[in-house]
């Protein structure tokens, strides 16, 4: 996701040759969020295969949830964080439209 345009050649390659079913995104790519209109070109593929993206959040147990901290104590971050940037990057779809636009 972080090349677009590969991204597009390696999902083609993954769905004619692999007869894959669908792709996966992390909830942002490098930090940029998901409506971000350089990602619109996978929206248009997917909406043409008619195949499913499944997100997956991005949170990283290395990401402290407080500054001083080196770490996510506890696994908390897959309790609260993980469903938050889940709800974040699907939330940004809908409202910048991109969900509209790309309904499938």
């Amino acid at each position: 996701m972080n090349n677009v345009d590969a991204a597009l050649r390696e999902a083609e390659r993954a769905f004619k040759d692999l007869k894959c079913k669908g792709i996966q995104v992390f909830s942002s790519v490098s930090g940029k969020p998901l409506d971000s209109p350089e990602f619109l070109p996978i929206y248009e593929m997917m909406t043409q295969y008619d195949l499913p993206i499944l997100i997956h959040p991005g949170k990283e147990k290395e990401v402290p949830d407080y500054p001083g901290e080196k770490a996510s104590k506890y696994a908390l971050f897959v309790a609260f964080a993980w469903p938050f940037e889940t709800s974040l990057a699907l939330g940004r779809l809908v409202y910048s439209g991109v969900m509209e636009k790309y309904p499938t």
